[in-house]
């Protein structure tokens, strides 16, 4: 570890860990933001995830060979965002600081991608489709940097605890929506009905987002922000 990334780091208190306080983290109103931001936002991803291929066969009128195709799509184009998407956090940090830097991108991405969905269910050409859930799924990773950034950012010495919590809501979240799409198409014989609940779940996620405040640590014990908030005062 480099001189620079124990700066980075700040004060430990200690070379020892202790236990993990979680009457302390979890009455803290950032971390169930968080929280819920997060299993709001899973709901975007676990449709590609679960269900595009199907949606794109059954609901689109794509033919397998075509599924076959531009299913991938999708996944090829936020691989990349995800790297554009820390790269681009870190340049609005420099500019404009830990809170709106965060903010900015990630509430932004996650309403753009709100949009995107709501789009793809009121359309029905085969292009449009492909624009759409392609652009989507990639502006949707511009955000996903941003949200594992601001455990870092908040948790300190427990962010290994706060991404781990994140991510556990995440999964639930995914779980739901996988399970209530199949539901939804099976009530209402229609595969773009549960597009607008997706949209409505990244449309929350991203007003969730715009309330957590990632220069707030979630434990008192933090003394500092983080090493941006620091260069930039």
């Amino acid at each position: 570890i480099t001189q620079r990334e124990l700066e980075e780091i700040g004060p430990t208190g200690g070379s020892h860990h202790s236990g993990v306080p979680w009457k302390r983290l979890l009455r803290s109103r950032q971390l169930w933001l968080i929280v819920a931001m997060y299993w709001c936002y899973v709901w975007g991803p676990w449709f590609y995830f679960s269900w595009y291929p199907t949606y794109l066969v059954r609901g689109a009128g794509f033919s397998e060979a075509e599924m076959g195709i531009f299913a991938t799509l999708p996944f090829l184009v936020g691989a990349a965002a995800n790297l554009v998407g820390g790269f681009l956090s870190d340049r609005l940090v420099r500019r404009w600081g830990l809170r709106i830097g965060r903010r900015v991108l990630g509430a932004t991405s996650l309403a753009v991608t709100a949009m995107l969905v709501l789009g793809t269910a009121l359309t029905s050409g085969k292009t449009a489709v492909v624009v759409l859930t392609t652009v989507g799924f990639g502006v949707m990773d511009l955000m996903l940097p941003v949200a594992w950034a601001i455990c870092l950012d908040m948790g300190a010495r427990y962010a290994g605890v706060v991404t781990g919590v994140m991510n556990t809501s995440g999964q639930f979240g995914g779980f739901v929506c996988t399970v209530l799409f199949g539901y939804v198409v099976k009530a209402t014989g229609r595969y773009q009905v549960p597009l607008y609940m997706i949209a409505a779940m990244l449309m929350l996620s991203a007003y969730l987002f715009s309330r957590i405040d990632p220069t707030r640590p979630l434990l008192e014990e933090r003394a500092k922000a983080t090493q941006w908030e620091a260069a930039r005062a």
